[in-house]
């Protein structure tokens, strides 16, 4: 059997146990990553030594120390298949993980403050954009929730977040499936970012002749493309002048500012969609360069 053949079944398998998001990013690994490197080598001819060349090409790659990561997880995760189904040696654990960009700085994620995001969003000009960038940094949804809202989904001046978009296509069209935790919440909307909305759906009625309550709020009749979106908040990032962050750090950003005015850490996590309070104060919660300069200011006058 070839690594591909094995591959399949594996999809098959993990396919019964896991999230379409998961099955996803273990298909893309495979397919980018680890099929093109072992080609049509069968299983039973896998060595330590070509897994050892695999990794050392993994690093001439220069990827992060957590992307390499993640794809020796997915291996560890095919090799203890084979074990488990057909008695072959797990040979992503034998080798273990090689010592990759050891010298690498870990960096905490990029925020923006208020004043960024308004000399941001003042150079966007497309109006759907416009009202999208709105709300991923004032509510801190995840991307895959916002491009999954419906019009339908704007009820009573809040946002019912219940799916989140994946990258997978069925029949043509992209999959949503239930959020991260698997629970509908409720995200109440400030008044500017409510009319900006109000003002977007008026705007899709007078200009589609076929609108609806199941519209996408982000797109009209499809929802916008990952990509795209990328692609458009790099560009009026760098028209702005601002520094580039990724998408998912206007979540951090909504989570810092919302911490920074004193709301409780039970209301930010509630309204983020985490399950355990840990993890909005450990990863969605950065201070910035003014909360250290009012530290440093308490600390100066306590001496006094």
């Amino acid at each position: 059997m070839t690594i591909e053949e094995a591959y399949l079944k594996y999809i098959n398998y993990i396919s019964l146990k896991n999230k379409i998001t998961t099955v996803s990013s273990v298909k893309r690994k495979f397919k980018n990553y680890i099929i093109p490197f072992f080609c049509n080598k069968k299983i039973t001819e896998i060595t330590k030594n070509d897994f050892i060349e695999f990794q050392l090409n993994l690093k001439k790659l220069n990827y992060s120390n957590s992307f390499y990561h993640e794809i020796m997880s997915v291996c560890n995760g095919f090799f203890k298949y084979l074990n488990l189904t057909y008695g072959i040696n797990n040979i992503a654990n034998e080798v273990g993980r090689i010592v990759y960009n050891k010298n690498e700085i870990k960096k905490n994620n990029n925020i923006w403050l208020k004043k960024d995001f308004k000399k941001f969003i003042k150079c966007v000009d497309n109006n759907i954009y416009h009202t999208l960038f709105t709300v991923l940094f004032y509510t801190g949804i995840r991307k895959g929730e916002a491009l999954a809202l419906k019009v339908s989904d704007f009820k009573n001046n809040s946002l019912v977040i219940s799916k989140t978009l994946t990258k997978e296509f069925y029949n043509g069209k992209r999959q949503a499936i239930p959020t991260k935790s698997g629970k509908t919440r409720i995200i109440p909307l400030d008044l500017f970012t409510i009319i900006e909305i109000k003002k977007l759906i008026k705007y899709y009625s007078k200009n589609y002749e076929n609108f609806n309550q199941d519209f996408y709020l982000f797109g009209a009749d499809e929802p916008i493309a990952t990509t795209t979106l990328d692609r458009k908040k790099d560009f009026y990032c760098k028209k702005s002048g601002v520094k580039q962050i990724r998408i998912h750090d206007f979540r951090h950003s909504h989570a810092t500012m919302l911490y920074n005015k004193k709301t409780q850490i039970k209301l930010i996590q509630e309204r983020l969609g985490h399950a355990d309070i840990s993890t909005t104060m450990n990863i969605y919660v950065h201070t910035n360069e003014v909360e250290q300069k009012r530290l440093i200011k308490k600390i100066n006058l306590s001496r006094l």
